[in-house]
Parts: structure tokens; sequence; C-alpha cells
């Protein structure tokens, strides 16, 4: 589902792609038409374009399709090979997903987790640049 609503909102357009003057001006310029019909005509298609993102990226069919398609790719085979999940689920789907692992070892939740981690790179930051030498390179790369 989460995949779902992020490809939708990937399609839909952001604020700032709704035009508040005809492609082609500068930004004090006027158009060389402005009567009412000319104005009317470019502010009605103006939104009906955008509007139209909007429309076609939240059919439901649309919207149906999406979450049938992520259903059958997240198979159990998917979802039990590690490089599968650590690529394509967040960081909270993940910590979500150790609830019982967490609880198993009186740890109340994944925040809880998540700061226990943060402090102990903090109390360890060479074991942990050790542990992930991606960071190190970064480290490394930042320094440079």
């Amino acid at each position: 589902a989460r995949w779902t609503v992020g490809s939708v909102r990937r399609q839909l357009p952001p604020h700032y792609e709704l035009r508040t003057r005809p492609d082609g001006l500068h930004e004090i310029d006027l158009p060389s038409a402005l009567g009412p019909a000319d104005v009317n005509a470019w502010t009605l298609s103006n939104i009906a374009t955008y509007r139209g993102h909007f429309i076609a990226a939240t059919e439901t069919a649309t919207v149906q399709t999406s979450l049938d398609n992520f259903a059958a790719r997240f198979d159990d085979a998917f979802v039990a090979n590690v490089s599968s999940a650590l690529l394509w689920f967040s960081g909270k789907d993940l910590l979500a997903g150790l609830r019982g692992w967490l609880a198993d070892r009186d740890v109340e939740n994944a925040g809880a987790f998540r700061a226990l981690l943060r402090d102990w790179i903090i109390a360890h930051p060479e074991r942990a640049l050790e542990l992930f030498p991606e960071w190190r390179g970064v480290r490394d790369v930042v320094r440079a």
C-alpha cells in the first residue's frame, strides 16, 4: 500500500506546476489577448490540465492495478530475500517488522531501538565505521 501511495504521489504535480501565466511569457509580461473570453479560456484550460494529472493518477482502476502489481511482486520468496527487503522496504517498515524480536529483548518499540542504536554509534564511532565501511567512505569524502 505504501508503494502504491508513493507511486501515485510521484505522479502528482507539485504546487508550482500550476502555472500563473501562459507559456513563453517573461515574469512580468502580459499576454497579448486580455479580453474576458481569452482570460477565461486560458484559466479554465490551465486548471483543467493541472487537475487532469490528479484525476489520471488517482483513478480507482489505476490504483488497484498498482496495488495488485506490488502485491504480486512482494510475494513470500521476495520478502524472504534479505537483499530485496533491504532494497525495497523503508526503515520504518523494517523496524515495524522487528516488533516481536524487540519485545523478546525488552525493547519497548522501534523508536526506543533506534535511540539505542544512535546512542551506541555516538559512544563507539570508530567501531561503527568498522561495521559500516560505506559510512567510513562517506566520512572520507566529506573530509577530503
